[in-house]
């Protein structure tokens, strides 16, 4: 988090990133100010103090003031999420828009608060005209505050010295929730960046996020006429347009007739899983007919000429910085000539991508795939366009030492609604459909020379789509192309920027993970697809490695280190070793046939791993050149043979027996399986479609195994399985900055080689 902030000038921190001018010296001296902030005994007396302070000087801002500021810091939001694992994480005080949906959700009734409270009289007494409720969705900065310095996220009594105090426990602990309070309010709405005061008694800093990093002013006092930064803090505030707040200006809350047509709609979509998808988005019960949360409020989005109605995503995280992509179920309203309206759903992402040469925005890489004939096995694509308007592109990261790339918001819109990979029927399905994406990754590179580069668990989705029989069946399809690199960009003169951060990092390939400076080349796009259904039988079948399944996960999938003499991140050390030996990685429990599978995958692998000369590969990889080399390896990815196309027969295919199949040789031949398709595209096939699997080897776990030891995420984050899921709650790992984070899985922000 740290390497994430700056600190800059308190004056810098006014004319760059507060917009607007500074109240007269009349309107000062009538603000409010208490000098015994500095004498305060326990944190909680501050917030009644700041509220009169700053509510003093937003009102003597504007004839009608646009905003209130609440205590919030004992009071979740009504009607909030039931299993919602954020319910006690709040700030200590919360600015707001004045209006009407405020006074519903937030403000507390005054008598019902005296009554109900345990406070003793005076702290009732103090606080009564400024107590509320915390809403995310609905915050438009925050006030945290502090009594403690050694639990103040940053410096207050050594001025000049380290800002953040992340060197402390304490101080990584109050940076990490801090961190945690500005991801809340960006992943809860359409914001382009977040305010918020950080208080220390009689001193605070002021704060700027986006999603390209923090700024953090230098300290400054409150609390007298001595000096008047908080106040002009607030004046500013008060005086600035939605916009310039950091509210998506294309992206406005949709008026309650709206929402009423929606959620009735909803209600009766045909389809079962459609239909809690649309209830899910708008937080709509239709069961009671009343609202599952008031935390995501239904928007209304402008897309090219379309209007798009957005509640709850089906998938984001609560990453602060970089791409922080967030998927939506969407409603598509069009209006006929005649004024009828009719509804369909729509999956629309959104999120913040780089700005830089030969990055090409994902709608464009569609375009390109479809003009080149790849139509199987992909979305359809109905548009996307970076959003216009003057906050809409990063500032902060200009200011941090890392330099980090700018970043400019994107939408993209699809049309097919898909499942989740969880949802696979059994482990045929899993090879069919996992194939279906293989097959469009093929076609992909060897008839538009585009290299996908993100192959995961949460890129293959299943679409369900009707036989000539109208019977359902499932078919794969790969999503998610905004990291995908074309071929003329592979060639030597066209280096990988940041050759160790591509893809999400369970499924990267074992040697671009021990190589991070190795080219990035097809074999490793091909490996990952080994590496999803290795994944998906690790969490939906019982396994050898079941009993020990945190250990394993996390030691062949999750460790990560970061290389001291160029920072690059290495690891995959024990996946580099699955993937030399002919022995399946996996063991599943009395299920031959998943065992046979495996098998083949794992001879493919270690015939291909064979041609791999670690030795060769340390010397030219570790330690880094001063140029990135460009030897044979790079070369592979332009290379790569043209396989035999293959009929895809599902339904009438004549099965076979697995006895009947002839067993690879146990000797391995070093051959580079993987740097094309075609081998593993013929085993996938033949499972999926040719081998009569036995009935009780077809069955999948009834459970999410990772969710019984807390190594996935709740439902609500990401595309949940519609199968039996554990009632039991996904446990949390803890960085050392004390923020919660999600362990890494399918919800883990993907890293970026550009």
């Amino acid at each position: 988090m740290a390497d994430n902030l700056s600190e800059i000038e308190l004056e810098k921190m006014f004319e760059e990133f507060i917009p607007g001018e500074d109240p007269c010296g009349d309107y000062l001296t009538h603000c409010d100010y208490d000098s015994h902030v500095a004498k305060v005994k326990k944190e909680s007396d501050l917030n009644p103090k700041i509220c009169v302070m700053a509510h003093s000087a937003i009102a003597r801002a504007r004839v009608c003031p646009t905003l209130v500021v609440r205590d919030i810091s004992c009071w979740q939001v009504s009607g909030q999420d039931r299993k919602s694992s954020q319910k006690g994480t709040r700030s200590d005080c919360a600015v707001y828009l004045d209006n009407e949906r405020t006074r519903k959700i937030v403000d507390m009734d005054r008598d019902d608060f005296m009554k109900s409270s345990r406070m003793s009289e005076e702290d009732k007494n103090a606080r009564k005209d400024w107590v509320g409720r915390r809403a995310w969705g609905d915050m438009v900065a925050f006030v945290e505050v502090k009594h403690n310095h050694d639990g103040s996220a940053f410096e207050f009594n050594n001025p000049g010295t380290r800002f953040t105090r992340d060197d402390t426990d304490g101080g990584r602990k109050a940076l990490g929730q801090f961190a945690e309070y500005v991801a809340n309010i960006l992943a809860h709405q359409h914001r382009t960046h977040v305010y918020a005061l950080y208080v220390y008694r009689d001193r605070a800093r002021i704060c700027f996020f986006d999603r390209s990093g923090g700024v953090v002013s230098t300290p400054f006092h409150y609390g007298t006429t001595a000096d008047t930064t908080f106040q002009r803090f607030f004046y500013r505030l008060a005086g600035m347009s939605r916009e310039q707040l950091g509210f998506d200006p294309t992206a406005v809350l949709a008026d309650e007739s709206a929402v009423s047509a929606l959620r009735a709609w909803a209600a009766a979509v045909p389809t079962e899983y459609l239909r809690k998808l649309a209830c899910k988005a708008l937080c709509w019960d239709p069961a009671t007919n009343s609202p599952s949360s008031v935390e995501w409020p239904t928007h209304e989005v402008t897309f090219k000429g379309k209007t798009l109605y957005v509640g709850k995503p089906t998938f984001s995280n609560l990453a602060l910085f970089g791409r922080c992509t967030r998927g939506y179920v969407a409603i598509e309203k069009e209006t006929g000539e005649d004024g009828s309206v009719a509804y369909s759903l729509r999956y629309l992402k959104d999120s913040w991508r780089n700005i830089q040469p030969h990055v090409h925005p994902e709608h464009e890489v569609y375009e390109r795939l479809r003009s080149r004939g790849v139509v199987e096995y992909i979305p359809t694509c109905l548009g996307g366009e970076d959003v216009a308007g003057a906050w809409q592109r990063t500032s902060a990261g200009a200011l941090l030492q890392s330099n980090p790339l700018p970043r400019g918001h994107y939408r993209i819109l699809l049309k097919e609604v898909c499942r989740p990979l969880s949802d696979f029927e059994d482990y045929q399905d899993l090879a069919m459909v996992i194939g279906d994406a293989l097959s469009a990754h093929r076609d992909a590179w060897e008839k538009a020379g585009v290299l996908h580069r993100d192959v995961s668990y949460n890129n293959i989705l299943i679409y369900v789509t009707k036989n000539d029989e109208g019977k359902d069946i499932h078919v794969g399809l790969l999503v998610d192309w905004d990291l995908s690199k074309y071929k003329e960009y592979m060639v030597p003169g066209f280096g990988p920027r940041q050759p160790d951060r591509t893809g999400t990092w369970y499924f990267r390939s074992a040697v671009s993970q021990r190589y991070p400076r190795k080219p990035y080349a097809v074999s490793d796009d091909i490996e990952s697809f080994v590496h999803v259904y290795h994944y998906c039988v690790l969490r939906f079948h019982k396994t050898e490695q079941t009993k020990t399944l945190t250990h394993t996960v996390c030691s062949t999938y999750e460790y990560v280190e970061r290389r001291a003499e160029d920072g690059a991140y290495v690891g995959g050390f024990i996946k580099f070793r699955q993937m030399c030996s002919p022995t399946p990685a996996i063991a599943p429990d009395n299920n031959k046939t998943l065992l046979a599978l495996l098998q083949d995958l794992a001879d493919i692998c270690a015939a291909h791993y064979a041609t791999i000369d670690a030795q060769e590969f340390d010397r030219l990889y570790t330690p880094v050149p001063e140029t990135p080399a460009t030897t044979a390896p790079q070369q592979e990815a332009a290379t790569a043979a043209q396989p035999p196309r293959i009929t895809l027969a599902r339904a009438h295919a004549q099965k076979k027996s697995v006895e009947s199949r002839q067993r690879r040789p146990l000797q391995v031949t070093p051959s580079p399986m993987l740097q094309d398709h075609s081998e593993l595209l013929n085993v996938l096939r033949e499972w999926g479609t040719e081998i009569d699997w036995p009935a009780n080897d077809l069955v999948r776990s009834p459970e999410d195994l990772f969710k019984q030891v807390g190594l996935a995420p709740s439902k609500d984050n990401a595309f949940g399985s519609s199968h039996n899921e554990s009632s039991r709650p996904a446990k949390r790992l803890k960085l050392d900055t004390g923020t919660p984070l999600t362990s890494v899985h399918e919800n883990v922000e993907r890293l970026d080689e550009s």
